[in-house]
């Protein structure tokens, strides 16, 4: 018996016609955008806010496009407008914000999660990428050393990893159905290093500590968090009648890169019984290294971990992981019943539903776009990116560390250089007007597009911070960044300290 073929009439929003014949010219155009891309004068073609907003609400027509000219404008409004708009990660002299230069299936994963729109709530609707999950879980579990026991998730980034950790930690402090009865009366604290991420301290606020239960532990000269400093902070806590719950460590700040000693800091949690949390966001990577692993020795002891693959892994944004080593307090730190969504009759099936142990419940699978690239790859290409990535920061560093008219502010430990302009005419001055010279050189090097870096505050310096993200960035990319950097410096100077203040309005001019 031949099975009826069924007709479907697809709408507009579904022709795949439409979409065959949008995304073969889409693609050649970003496949031709990528080769040429180094060959761009400009990083990014500065407009500001009210002219960018400008720009676009010309692009949007109330009733749409006629039938005829959907597939050209799909190519023209993604293929040019937005392309167009956009900054060039993909740019040899960008040096900017942790973002990464996304691999190439990576970016096609990211098509084909969002074509076939699978969310990881429960198994049985997205068994697929929730088995991929898994097998992720289990690879970076055996990378940091954890045994079966543990267990982990996806999420959106650094962020919400550290939230999740934290709540995890908080919990399993508390010891009872902190999640289900609230914990009204009790005054805790973390302990964090003073080059902590906002975000640890963002998931303290949302979880009702305030800014005052979040104890900072100075750092050392390499802005390692100085374990000796954990016992004053513990003192501090029980001045202002907190208890401390977590420590949090950072391997690869995000100021400078640094990696705590997290041996040292292990042996603390450890002696005063609480919850040690990595942030290992930017530094993750590491591991996968056999040069640099050895600057994480002691996560196996950590009771979480965050990582973020969308830094130094090349993917898409989000994509962020937190793993804990007792993989029940996970599920512990989100226990709710929804009968709409977990399914009582085959409890089998639940240490694969996402929603049990997630913020999220309508999760993206972005775990795909890893897993392809791993299959792919290997992790030893991404261990070559991230040491070919770490030793551009060096030779920066050395560039500027022999030039006259700039400053070192401190030696590179992973991918991530500060450092300050000083030109000859600027030699002796005093430090408010060289935090001033700085940050409008930065502002200057926005506006002027050829390159891009961010800028950065240590020691109540303002300084200029580069990130190598760009596995393409080259010495002689460096060259000519630097380069740059001089000859706007050098204009900035030359206004004096109104033209200064203005932060370079003009510097193309």
């Amino acid at each position: 018996m031949h099975r009826k073929t069924r007709q479907v009439l697809f709408p507009p929003t579904h022709d795949p016609e439409i979409f065959r014949k949008a995304g073969h010219r889409l693609i050649d155009l970003l496949a031709d955008y990528l080769a040429r891309v180094g060959s761009r004068e400009h990083l990014l073609e500065w407009r500001e806010p009210r002219e960018a907003l400008q720009r676009f609400l010309e692009k949007a027509p109330s009733e749409g496009v006629a039938p005829e000219r959907r597939v050209e404008a799909i190519v023209e409004l993604l293929g040019k407008t937005f392309v167009e708009a956009a900054m060039h990660m993909h740019h040899p002299l960008y040096l900017g914000h942790q973002v990464a230069v996304p691999a190439v299936p990576a970016a096609l994963a990211d098509l084909t999660v969002s074509f076939l729109n699978p969310t990881q709530a429960v198994y049985e609707i997205s068994p697929g990428a929730n088995a991929i999950e898994a097998v992720l879980v289990r690879w970076l579990a055996d990378l940091m050393g954890f045994d079966e026991h543990a267990d982990g998730l996806v999420v959106s980034g650094g962020s919400v990893a550290n939230l999740t950790a934290l709540l995890a930690a908080r919990n399993a402090f508390v010891g009872r159905d902190a999640f289900g009865r609230g914990v009204a009366g009790e005054r805790l604290a973390i302990i964090v290093s003073a080059d902590h991420h906002y975000s640890i301290a963002r998931a303290a606020m949302i979880l009702g500590l305030g800014g005052e239960g979040v104890i900072p532990v100075p750092i050392d000269g390499r802005r390692r968090m100085d374990p000796r400093g954990i016992a004053g902070a513990t003192d501090r806590a029980a001045a202002l009648g907190r208890r401390p719950f977590a420590i949090c460590a950072s391997a690869g700040s995000t100021p400078v890169g640094a990696f705590d000693p997290l041996q040292e800091i292990a042996d603390e949690a450890r002696r005063l019984g609480i919850w040690l949390h990595v942030d290992a966001a930017h530094g993750g990577t590491a591991l996968l290294s056999e040069s640099h692993r050895g600057k994480l020795r002691g996560i196996e002891r950590a009771d979480s971990v965050t990582w973020d693959p969308h830094k130094m892994m090349l993917m898409p944004a989000a994509l962020g992981t937190v793993m804990l080593r007792d993989g029940q307090r996970l599920i512990g730190a989100f226990h709710q019943d929804a009968p709409y969504l977990f399914d009582a009759y085959h409890p089998e099936l639940a240490q694969f539903d996402i929603a049990k142990k997630s913020i999220a419940c309508t999760q993206r699978a972005d775990c795909v776009k890893l897993w392809v690239c791993i299959k792919v790859f290997g992790t030893r290409s991404f261990a070559d990116l991230y040491e070919r990535c770490c030793a551009t920061a060096r030779t920066l560093y050395e560039m500027i560390a022999g030039a006259p008219d700039f400053e070192t502010i401190h030696e590179p430990e992973s991918n991530i250089l500060c450092f300050r302009h000083v030109p000859a005419s600027l030699r002796g001055a005093d430090a408010r007007t060289l935090d001033t010279h700085n940050a409008a050189l930065r502002a200057a090097v926005v506006r002027d597009g050829r390159a891009y870096l961010t800028p950065g505050h240590l020691d109540e310096r303002d300084v200029l911070r580069a990130v190598v993200m760009n596995p393409m960035t080259t010495a002689e990319h460096l060259a000519e960044f630097v380069a740059i950097l001089r000859e706007l410096g050098e204009k900035v100077a030359r206004r004096g300290p109104e033209g200064r203040a203005r932060g370079g309005d003009d510097a193309k001019g």
